[in-house]
């Protein structure tokens, strides 16, 4: 070689050591020191809802797969952030909020192997251009939750940065500072902020990244805006008794797990606290002897944890029972002795939570479920999916609950008169409690109803209806039929046998007898059109379940349902 050759490739090398070096100080000039150290002893990879549907190793070899009940989808660079494979929104919002980029991150905290997070950036940086660089745009690019959970991902992964300055180029830190900046942008914009829980990753998104772009002028009113969101948040959704507004009681264990997950309590004081232990009390009594969560609203799943209750037993019709009053709430609920017998327990839950402003809503005030000799006997509809379809617009109406409905006019969760709790009154005599509620469906229907239970042998109830239909629905009434019906809907693993004109029984469980002068007893299975008697267990999954129905053609009266437990 040339002494002029020589020369150029020395010079050559030069200029890329003095890019190299170049890019090094513009990265450190990026991250901002002194806040970045004090951001890192504050984000935690354990408080950024990293969540696991798949191994590292699952998600190379199959793909994207955020739930069990999906088939994964093969996932390479560059991807097309736009796809629905499934017509899914849950599936879409799992994308939008990279939970992809979960597993790698959990392989990187295994590992301390550097390569994982350059991994997260380009997946990261392709979100970008996709959006950014190609310009293309998605309605659920932006979802409220799925961006704050992207913000919890960015602030950690910021943070980290500043261990590895070579990891990713100059030009490729400043898009994700950029990406960073439009994120708190986002979230501090009033209008964006959800009503429900996922406003909690929202605001927490926020603030991790204000803590690790400290130096950022957009954060300068983070603080003080973000802390006044969060404590009215936590107000909205909690009553004083400690229960969950969001009218579910899996969104109570949800929210207690997100609060505690996020580290809340540490990021906005101890305050957060004292919410957390009255909502700890409410817990235990939303939850079944066999750990199934109470499947009122959009609940489902179990509740493993040990039940710690905090009242003493009541001893009632010679039983001894723990009683959650929460009626002031919008739920009770009475069930036998934690350390029974599986096969020995029951339990009575009656809801009456009515915040129809709220998410997660179902048209099921008065309802009840009835849990009996270690099986769920009387059962509600079950959230089915939140995709918009047939089934999901019925288990979501009065029709799919145990309470009175108009059969041919659908009550939807929002036909309630006002919010709050329908339950009036809960009173107690040596041997039975006593429940009375009152609801009106405007334009529609006026319901009063007792719950009369002694443990855990007979358990009546009174239906009072007034039907209080609008002008239009008395002219679709003369033509269609309504007619006011009281259901029952019976778990569909049991069998239910007509023993006569106004008799049931459920083998092994109950003897259900209707006390009416007008209302007469069917009993349906899977109906079509319209639907009736349809529960489902698992999302996307539904089933035939038999409805034991009483049927009153008249616009007001009186029923009883007896209900003997065997």
């Amino acid at each position: 070689m040339s002494q002029i050759a020589n020369c150029k490739v020395r010079v050559v090398g030069l200029l890329k050591l003095l890019s190299q070096v170049s890019g090094f100080f513009l990265l450190l000039l990026m991250l901002p020191s002194t806040g970045l150290w004090a951001a890192q002893e504050k984000i935690s990879l354990n408080n950024i809802n990293l969540v696991y549907s798949s191994t590292y190793q699952e998600f190379k070899k199959l793909g994207f797969r955020p739930r069990k009940d999906v088939d994964p989808v093969h996932f390479d660079l560059p991807f097309d952030w736009s796809a629905d494979p499934y017509d899914d929104r849950n599936w879409v919002f799992q994308l939008q909020a990279w939970r992809m980029i979960d597993s790698v991150l959990r392989q990187y905290r295994r590992t301390q192997d550097e390569k994982y997070l350059k991994e997260a950036f380009s997946i990261i940086l392709d979100w970008h251009n996709y959006y950014k660089g190609n310009g293309n745009i998605d309605h659920m690019q932006w979802y409220d939750m799925a961006t704050g959970i992207r913000a919890m991902k960015l602030a950690w992964l910021w943070q980290e940065l500043a261990n590895y300055p070579f990891l990713i180029l100059p030009a490729d830190a400043e898009k994700i500072r950029v990406l960073m900046r439009q994120h708190i942008e986002k979230l501090l914009d009033e209008s964006f902020l959800a009503h429900g829980n996922h406003a909690y990753f929202q605001l927490v998104g926020l603030r991790l990244l204000c803590l690790a772009e400290v130096n950022s002028e957009v954060c300068s009113n983070e603080s003080e805006y973000n802390s006044k969101k969060m404590f009215s948040l936590l107000e909205r959704q909690f009553t004083g008794e400690g229960v969950h507004k969001e009218n579910s009681p899996a969104y109570h264990f949800f929210t207690l797990k997100t609060i505690r997950q996020l580290n809340i309590q540490g990021l906005y004081g101890r305050e957060v606290l004292e919410l957390i232990d009255r909502a700890s009390r409410v817990s235990p009594h939303l939850v079944y002897p066999n750990s199934m969560v109470a499947r009122i609203g959009d609940s489902s799943g179990s509740y493993s944890a040990d039940l710690n209750f905090y009242s003493e037993p009541m001893v009632l019709n010679g039983v001894k029972c723990q009683v959650g009053d929460f009626s002031k709430s919008g739920y009770f609920s009475i069930r036998t002795l934690p350390d029974t017998l599986i096969e020995d327990s029951s339990q009575l839950f009656i809801t009456g939570i009515s915040f129809s402003d709220e998410a997660h809503n179902h048209a099921d005030e008065l309802s009840f479920e009835l849990f009996h000799r270690g099986e769920l006997v009387f059962v509600d509809s079950g959230k089915y999916s939140y995709n918009k379809d047939e089934f999901r617009r019925y288990v979501i109406s009065a029709s799919a609950h145990n309470t009175l409905s108009l059969d041919g006019l659908p009550s939807r969760p929002q036909d309630v008169d006002i919010p709050g709790s329908k339950l009036i009154s809960v009173n107690f005599s040596d041997s039975s409690v006593r429940v009375s509620g009152k609801l009106t469906r405007p334009g529609q229907f006026e319901h009063k109803r007792v719950f009369e239970l002694k443990p855990f042998h007979l358990l009546e109830i009174y239906d009072d209806f007034h039907e209080k239909l609008s002008i239009i629905d008395m002219f679709r009434k003369f033509f269609n039929d309504y007619s006011l019906v009281s259901n029952l809907h019976v778990n569909p693993k049991l069998v239910v046998d007509v023993v006569s004109a106004d008799t049931v029984e459920v083998p092994g469980y109950a003897i259900v007898k209707l006390k009416s002068e007008d209302c007469e007893l069917n009993v349906f299975s899977g109906r079509e059109k319209p639907l009736l008697g349809w529960v489902s267990f698992g999302y996307n999954e539904i089933s035939p379940s038999s409805v034991i129905q009483a049927r009153c053609p008249n616009s007001s009266g009186f029923l009883k349902w007896e209900i003997s437990l065997l």
